[in-house]
């Protein structure tokens, strides 16, 4: 298989990640044990093309075709549901002449391509099979001979679309002659649209949430198996969740033949569900915690309960019944160890209700954590993590 796709250097601070990744880097190491040989076409500085090449060539890949980038460039997160800072800028522009020209193409052949948007050029793809992922600028990536072509768009990446996938699909493929498109749900999942045929694409659930490039592995895995081994579609979408879901509990690369991968529980990642979330208001620190969770769950399309609509933070409100308001809850966060009153009265309220309750506890100090042992409570060790545990939690249970 080829992959076209970039090469960045990745960090992330909760938890603490640094490698020399991006989605064409990523895509290929996933697929080094199922399609050894696998080519990367890629852009790539000075200071890490090296590097790039001992990393194909260690792991059984083929040596990667590269064009010189003139600057480095940096992807940083504070926590995997962040939005990252890159370094440059994109308004920037590098001193380097080397740096390529945004007008150049790059036409790449092959039996079956992967291909990801490339920031420094246009992509012209020809193949048997090929999957592009596409993005807002989906005209950095063209079609050229292609035999059959699967689409992939992140809800993250198309928001607008998720309140009528149906619409987007009707549009989009005939927009681009593809075969097939599949729509990934943020919180694992999705759906395929196979011509006039729509079926629901299950997410599996994770022990752990590091998001960061689990959408490169959907798409690296669902090119294997759909383009290379010719499975059914669907089937290879639902084993391309599963691998997706593999990477974000483990972070371990290369992700194993089909039969190797551990057995996972299913959630319907369209369920609706509300979730409390319990926390401290007193700091500044606090409320920035409680505020990104509110952000996040936005973002995955969650309704919560925090401390400002029960005037836990301070400022008073009339006629709030905590129990009341946990009746129509499906599931509980607890931020910063649930270190007062409140906090404690809520899960107390949550464990009558039978609510499933998730704590963030970042440091492992005993005396903190064993507040929450023998509740059934589970504990979560950082903050994407604990958001996600406690949305699949909710989601398996209808809220009100």
């Amino acid at each position: 298989m080829i992959v076209v796709g970039g090469t960045y250097i990745e960090e992330c601070d909760w938890p603490e990640w640094t490698r020399l990744m991006g989605p064409g880097v990523r895509a290929a190491l996933a697929l080094s044990e199922v399609s050894p040989q696998t080519e990367l076409y890629s852009y790539a500085n000075d200071a890490v093309i090296e590097d790039l090449r001992r990393t194909m060539l260690t792991n059984g890949l083929a040596t990667p075709q590269v064009r010189m980038r003139g600057e480095k460039v940096a992807y940083s997160y504070k926590h995997p549901l962040s939005y990252p800072r890159r370094t440059p800028k994109l308004e920037e522009t590098p001193d380097d002449s080397a740096a390529p020209q945004l007008s150049e193409s790059w036409s790449v052949k092959g039996d079956t391509v992967l291909a990801f948007r490339l920031q420094e050029t246009k992509i012209v793809v020809s193949a048997k099979r090929a999957v592009f992922e596409l993005s807002q600028q989906d005209e950095e990536i063209e079609r050229g001979d292609i035999g059959k072509l699967a689409l992939i768009a992140a809800e993250n990446d198309f928001p607008q679309a998720a309140a009528n996938v149906q619409d987007f699909a009707a549009q989009t493929m005939p927009a681009h002659n593809a075969n097939l498109l599949i729509f990934r749900w943020q919180s694992g999942g999705g759906i395929l649209f196979d011509g006039e045929m729509e079926h629901s694409i299950p997410a599996y659930v994770a022990n752990e949430w590091f998001k960061i490039g689990t959408g490169n592995i959907f798409c690296a895995m669902f090119a294997h198996y759909w383009g290379e081994q010719n499975m059914d579609a669907m089937a290879a979408a639902d084993l391309a969740s599963r691998c997706s879901a593999y990477y974000a509990g483990s972070r371990a690369l290369p992700i194993p033949v089909s039969q190797n991968l551990p057995d996972m529980e299913k959630f319907d990642p369209t369920a609706d569900c509300k979730i409390f979330i319990a926390s401290p208001c007193i700091s500044m620190a606090q409320q920035w915690l409680v505020d990104e969770a509110i952000r996040t769950f936005e973002m995955l399309r969650i309704q919560t309960v925090t401390p400002y609509d029960l005037g836990l933070d301070g400022v008073s409100r009339k006629n709030v019944d905590v129990g009341r308001v946990l009746d129509g809850c499906s599931a509980v966060l607890v931020l910063a160890e649930g270190a007062d009153l409140p906090s404690v009265l809520a899960v107390g309220l949550a464990r009558v209700r039978k609510l499933p309750i998730v704590v963030l506890a970042e440091e492992s100090r005993e005396p903190r954590v064993s507040l929450w042992q023998g509740t059934d409570c589970e504990i979560a060790r950082d903050f994407a993590s604990a958001v996600y545990r406690a949305m699949v939690a909710g989601k398996r249970r209808p809220a009100g």
